[in-house]
């Protein structure tokens, strides 16, 4: 059910989802301007500040929006419910990202180096970027901008793809097409789930499970 505000209260909401996107707006573009450093010095400021980001947002959620960081309550399931909501994600959005890799690839299109230097990184920091983006990715851009973008939208439809476009853009850094594109079929497949069955655990599990693909296993020679 969609929540109706008072005025004053839209005025709130907005205020905060314009705070939040405005850092992550400064956030993407640091990242790119990083560009040149080692990949270890740049995954490692910039997951530092990501952190930042996040206890900026979460700081404002407390003590100026008076909210809690959550507007969703986290609803509960069997068991069984997470295996299958899991396999389920990982599964289409494997098919997802393959289908749009050999569809880019074909019309000529390159995936970043740096999904090769991941690789290369030491284990300490491939974890501490696991952890910052299987989490805080996911308590920001499903947890807090999409229950927020939802207050102020009639159609459940423009949060889920706001809230995807604002994730895809974290991924601007890895400078090419694919980086962004596949982040945003992620972040439709996460936002959706999200919005229909509000536990946000299961899509860390997920992002947790698909980056450690990335950071630990080979990817395709192209």
């Amino acid at each position: 059910m969609i929540q109706q505000l008072e005025n004053d209260e839209r005025k709130v909401v907005i205020n905060s989802l314009l705070v939040v996107i405005s850092l992550h707006v400064c956030w993407s573009l640091s990242s790119i301007l990083l560009r040149g450093l080692p990949i270890t010095e740049r995954m490692l400021i910039t997951r530092i500040t990501f952190w930042v980001y996040f206890g900026v947002v979460y700081l404002y959620a407390r003590e100026v929006e008076k909210r809690p960081f959550l507007l969703w309550k986290e609803e509960r399931y069997p068991f069984g419910f997470y295996i299958i909501s899991v396999i389920v994600i990982v599964v289409v959005i494997v098919a997802a990202a393959v289908l749009l890799w050999l569809s880019l690839k074909a019309m000529g299109f390159k995936t970043s180096v740096l999904a090769t230097q991941f690789l290369q990184m030491a284990v300490p920091l491939k974890i501490f970027a696991l952890i910052t983006a299987g989490v805080l990715e996911e308590l920001i851009f499903r947890g807090y901008i999409q229950s927020r973008l939802q207050l102020l939208f009639d159609h459940w439809h423009f949060p889920v793809l706001i809230s995807a476009l604002c994730f895809a853009l974290v991924h601007a850094g890895y400078g090419t097409l694919i980086n962004m594109l596949v982040p945003f079929v992620i972040g439709l497949i996460f936002g959706y789930h999200y919005y229909k069955y509000r536990n946000i655990k299961v899509l860390i599990i997920c992002h947790l499970l698909i980056d450690i693909n990335a950071l630990f296993h080979s990817i395709p020679k192209h």
